[in-house]
């Protein structure tokens, strides 16, 4: 089953690192192909921008490596993306494929054209278009009419099928992360050193906890790194807000360049992942900024001496008790690196054995590594994915020199696709699932199932850390794929019962005399009841995990949430608004060819060949600062993983 989720943030900054593109005819076409499209089809900005972002993603992307990597001899890369853009939007937009043909083919009359083009652009476009229609949150935001009907025959989605074992294992027992925001404001951005919801933040993009419970979290796009207390309170550990840079110095006046994953060793140092400037940065205890390897504006991947060792756009590290620090890198495509306290940077051999996991077979020869955590005898965690059809944690053993054996966690048979991964003190390593699981596998990698709840709108996870007695600090996003600009703190309550939502309800926007649906997807213990609310008043009858309004009228517009009870107790969903807008003319009531306004979201019920974090991947790429190491090709990044996100 898969749902939207973001993993990882590394893959976003992967398609971020290509170089910038100039404006091009046949981009430029496509786009203003999509947005008629999209006024026709009665879609409001938001769902534009959404769908831009994927579109202008896709072209650029074929432009610079198709998915089988053919020599530019062997075929055109315009005319790939003029059928790449065809194939993805006539699969979108049903409706219109004689505006989109008359498109293709103007476009087609610019551009040198060649079978292995055509072949290259169809499997590419129709490739990005299945993986949008996986994520129907993001797909009706793109074409919402052709969901009508499926979004009210199919209700919330079921739980895949599980052997009895791993059904035993998921039972929902007591225990449960309730989580809450410890710093910042969902969706209020900014930069603003306070306490708890007075701080503000822009671009969390990397998070690390030390012993005492103290969280660091770097900012990527304004180029500074924040310290919170175990209390709340934020305030700016080194760098500059907005004023990017690689020097060395005590606190505000050192300078990073899109700094992203962090790590605390014992002695309390952390170390960033300086990604802009290709190097890894030491803050000591007092905020004193050195460069621990690598050299600032130089991409490259040298083995050696910290005096001549390069990096090329390290992006997570961790570090184990003995002061090693461990980078993966974003043009590394695979590589992990080990600096050494004294300096030396060496490249791991590593070797992971196929895995027959829950998405099927699982061969890591193509996957990257992305989210990494160290235990502290030197043990690595990390998230492997070939950004298509898995995204697995992978532990890797020391096994002589450089040398690490790999062997692939096993969660219960429901869950796939890993989004974060921590490990404690103990050794017990934390792992974030989509469809909300939270899995502790203990040292012998036994999985115990523990899931969340109280999380403040975030559905998935950009990096999480792991503090002191399994408290998980993570960074939400939004459903829609939008950084919130917020930490949360989850801790665990083994006293919890009653059941959990695991899909919560999403904000709805309709014309009037249009249906509107909400839906919720729990687990309990015991057989669970329903009651929707519309402004906190109970609505008679509904009393199903879904609620369909009818021909909505302006009277109907506002909040709506449902409370979910079992034998044990009860919780409350989000609440969610649907707002209602005036019928447009020649626009039918639910007519799938045409004009409802689109979703903030519906339940994902899984399907296509593609991760829909691959969409939520493209979608960042709007609001992300940009790294751009030169000569960065795409197929890699674009076929392992989803975007992202």
């Amino acid at each position: 089953m898969k749902t939207t989720l973001l993993l990882p943030a590394a893959f976003a900054c992967a398609l971020l690192s290509l170089p910038a593109l100039a404006a091009h005819d046949v981009a430029s076409a496509w786009r203003a192909e999509l947005d008629s499209l999209q006024q026709a089809t009665g879609q409001n900005a938001g769902g534009r921008t959404r769908a831009d972002a994927i579109l202008r993603t896709t072209l650029e992307a074929v432009r610079h490596g198709l998915p089988d990597e053919p020599t530019p001899a062997d075929v055109s890369r315009e005319a790939a993306a003029a059928h790449a853009a065809h194939a993805m939007l006539r699969v979108l937009y049903p409706q219109s494929v004689p505006a989109l043909e008359a498109r293709l083919a103007q476009s087609l009359a610019t551009v040198t054209d060649s079978a292995a083009a055509i072949a290259a652009g169809k499997t590419w476009g129709e490739h990005v278009a299945e993986s949008v229609l996986a994520a129907q949150d993001v797909a009706v935001a793109l074409n919402p009419g052709s969901f009508v009907q499926a979004a009210k025959t199919a209700g919330p989605p079921a739980p895949a099928p599980m052997p009895a074992a791993a059904a035993e294992e998921e039972t929902i027992g007591p225990g449960r992360y309730h989580f809450t925001v410890l710093a910042g404001a969902p969706g209020a951005k900014g930069y603003l050193d306070g306490s708890g919801d007075n701080a503000r933040f822009d671009f969390p993009g990397g998070i690390a906890v030390d012993g005492a419970g103290t969280v660091y979290v770097s900012e990527t796009a304004l180029g500074v790194i924040r310290k919170i207390t175990a209390n709340g309170e934020v305030t700016t550990l080194a760098g500059a807000a907005g004023q990017k840079g690689g020097q060395d110095g005590l606190g505000a006046a050192a300078r990073f360049d899109s700094p992203r994953g962090l790590a605390v060793d014992p002695a309390g140092n952390v170390y960033v992942a300086d990604s802009g400037n290709h190097t890894v940065r030491k803050i000591d205890p007092a905020g004193n900024v050195t460069t621990f390897a690598g050299v600032a504006g130089i991409a490259a991947q040298v083995d050696g001496d910290r005096a001549v060792a390069r990096l090329d756009s390290p992006f997570y590290l961790a570090v184990d008790g003995a002061g090693n620090v461990f980078v993966t890198e974003v043009g590394g495509r695979g590589r992990i690196r080990r600096v050494s306290p004294d300096g030396i940077v060496a490249t791991l051999s590593i070797a992971i054995p196929p895995f027959a996991g829950n998405s099927g077979s699982h061969d890591y020869s193509g996957a990257w590594p992305w989210q990494l955590v160290a235990d502290h005898d030197g043990t690595l965690y990390a998230i492997y994915s070939d950004a298509w059809d898995f995204a697995d944690v992978v532990r890797l053993t020391p096994a002589g020199g450089m040398n690490y054996s790999g062997t692939t966690l096993r969660p219960p048979a429901s869950m796939s696709f890993a989004n974060g991964v921590g490990v404690d003190a103990e050794g017990n390593v934390y792992v974030k699932y989509d469809m909300n699981p939270v899995c502790l596998f203990t040292p012998a990698l036994e999985p115990h199932v523990r899931y969340a709840s109280g999380n403040t709108g975030g559905s998935t996870w950009a990096d999480l850390a792991v503090g002191p007695f399994g408290t998980i600090y993570a960074l939400p996003y939004s459903d829609a794929g939008t950084n919130l600009g917020t930490v949360e703190l989850g801790l665990f309550d083994s006293s919890a019962t009653g059941p959990v939502i695991l899909t919560q309800p999403f904000e709805r926007t309709r014309y009037r005399n249009q249906t509107a649906e909400f839906a919720v997807w729990a687990l309990g213990g015991t057989a669970l009841t329903y009651q929707w609310y519309f402004d906190s008043t109970p609505l008679s009858g509904a009393t199903s995990s879904t609620l369909a309004l009818q021909g909505v009228q302006d009277s109907q517009a506002g909040s709506y949430s449902v409370v979910v009870s079992d034998a044990n107790g009860s919780v409350s969903s989000r609440v969610v608004r649907l707002t209602v807008l005036p019928p447009v003319t020649g626009v039918a009531p639910d007519n799938p060819g045409g004009g409802s306004v689109p979703d903030s979201g519906a339940p994902s019920t899984g399907g296509g060949s593609c991760h829909p974090a691959f969409v939520l991947v493209l979608l960042t790429l709007v609001g992300t600062a940009a790294i751009r190491p030169s000569d960065r090709r795409v197929r890699g990044a674009v076929r392992t993983q989803p975007s992202i996100r």
